[in-house]
């Protein structure tokens, strides 16, 4: 037990204390005026550095003042008018919208009624139309006016045919090659136990199985189209197997079978499973 150390206080601390409350302990820091200057004067160098190079705003370019430097503009007015300059060409899209929304109403309605005024405006939008119609991407031939605002192609077989045609060489064997086979159909020729440890391997988007198994090409794809090799055979259950994705991942476009072998192994697979 000893004295508070506040002069004027008669009581006893605690031990281990200096003050006998927290009240003393304030009073005994706080009996000289505090000297506020300095503060001042670091707040004044603060400004000082700031005005060297101060932020600007982002609409007009003015200088932002200290007290709001962490603001991206000097003002509300300024703020509003740089985000609403997109506007205009929101609404010219909204009208783009809105007109095809209306195109697609009048043609429900003219089938669902015999309104003749709504026919007559659904053939003058045809007319208009057809006087300078969208043409398909694959055959040339003109778009239906039902169709100008879904297809760049006339209908669906376009389509295929025109990405087919313009897709990268590579990828479309690469999609040529895949095994199109189901694994349960020729269960004694692949190890599911390996499966049946570690799982099918799945994405971090897909269920999170980066540990799983996943179907290896033998003879690499990257190979086969290096080689001109017919997808067919790549895509030959003779020319797959299990293994971890890992160990898929490392392998790459490596080879763990020469092409003749996988044209053996091709043979063997079809002089045991023809039909």
């Amino acid at each position: 037990m000893c004295d508070c150390k506040n002069i004027g206080c008669d009581k006893t601390t605690k031990e281990g204390k200096d003050y006998c409350s927290l009240k003393c302990r304030n009073v005994y820091f706080n009996k000289y005026e505090r000297d506020y200057s300095k503060i001042k004067d670091k707040k004044n160098e603060r400004i000082e550095k700031y005005l060297k190079e101060p932020k600007l705003c982002k609409n007009c370019n003015s200088v932002i003042d200290y007290e709001k430097k962490r603001n991206s503009f000097c003002s509300n007015t300024c703020s509003t008018t740089f985000n609403n300059k997109g506007r205009k060409h929101k609404e010219e899209t909204k009208a783009k919208i809105s007109k095809t929304v209306k195109d697609k109403e009048l043609y429900l309605n003219t089938i669902k009624g015999d309104n003749e005024v709504i026919k007559k405006q659904l053939m003058e939008s045809k007319t208009v139309y057809y006087e300078s119609p969208k043409l398909c991407n694959n055959c040339g031939e003109t778009i239906k006016w039902e169709r100008r605002n879904e297809y760049q192609m006339c209908d669906m077989k376009c389509r295929e045919e025109y990405y087919e045609k313009n897709s990268d060489p590579k990828k479309k064997y690469s999609l040529d090659c895949r095994f199109k086979f189901n694994l349960a159909d020729y269960e004694d020729e692949f190890d599911f136990t390996l499966v049946e440890k570690y799982g099918w391997y799945k994405p971090t988007n897909r269920g999170d199985n980066l540990e799983g198994v996943s179907r290896d090409h033998m003879y690499s794809v990257s190979e086969g189209f290096k080689n001109n090799v017919d997808p067919k055979l790549i895509s030959h259950p003779a020319n797959c197997k299990l293994m971890k994705h890992e160990m898929n991942f490392k392998k790459h476009t490596k080879c763990s079978i020469t092409l003749e072998e996988l044209e053996e192994k091709i043979k063997a697979w079809n002089r045991k499973y023809e039909k």
